[in-house]
C-alpha cells in the first residue's frame, strides 16, 4: 500500500479503464523480470475470470496505454485473474475477505512467528485484526510483508 508509487499511479490510471470494460481492477504489478519489464493487470468479476475476459481487457487497455503512454520504456502487458490464493494488498481486499482464513508473512516476528495462517477478523485504514487460535492480534499494514487468501487443497 505504497502511496505515490508507480504501481499506485498505474492502478489509479487503469482502474476506470478496466471498469469501463465491465471488470474490477483488482490490482496491478509492474516489475522487471529478467531483461523484460512486465505490467500485469489483475481483473475480477462476480462471475469469475476466463481467458476471453483477459483478452477483452488486454485489447481495451493496450489501446488506451498506447494513447496515453504512461511508461517511458518498453514493457509487456499481461491481464490475469487474481487466482484462488489471491494476494491481499489493498484495504478493500482485506475488507472483502473478513471472516476468511488468510496466510500472513510479517517483517518482524510476533510471539516468535513471522508466518501464520489465521482468521481475518477486521480491517480498516491502519491495519488488520486477526485471530491466531484464541489470540487476537492487531497488525499494521506496514508490518505485513505478504498476505493472501488461504486455499486448502
Amino acid at each position: 500500500m505504497v502511496k505515490g508509487s508507480k504501481k499506485e499511479y498505474l492502478y489509479e490510471l487503469l482502474k476506470p479503464q478496466t471498469e469501463a470494460a465491465g471488470y474490477e481492477c483488482y490490482d496491478v504489478q509492474y516489475e522487471k523480470v529478467g531483461k523484460d519489464k512486465i505490467l500485469t493487470v489483475f481483473i475480477d468479476s462476480p462471475d469469475g475470470i476466463g481467458l476471453d475476459d483477459c483478452e477483452k481487457v488486454s485489447r481495451h487497455l493496450s489501446a488506451f496505454l498506447d494513447e496515453v503512454d504512461p511508461i517511458e520504456s518498453n514493457y509487456l502487458l499481461e491481464v490475469s485473474s487474481p487466482g484462488l490464493e489471491r494476494k491481499l494488498s489493498r484495504v478493500k481486499h482485506y475488507q472483502d475477505n473478513i471472516g476468511k482464513k488468510i496466510d500472513v508473512r510479517l517483517y518482524r516476528a510476533i510471539d516468535g512467528k513471522k508466518k501464520m495462517t489465521v482468521i481475518l477478523e477486521s480491517a480498516d485504514d491502519n491495519g488488520i485484526t486477526i485471530l491466531d487460535g484464541s489470540t487476537e492480534l492487531n497488525i499494521k499494514y506496514e508490518d505485513i510483508s505478504k498476505a493472501s487468501l488461504h486455499f486448502e487443497f
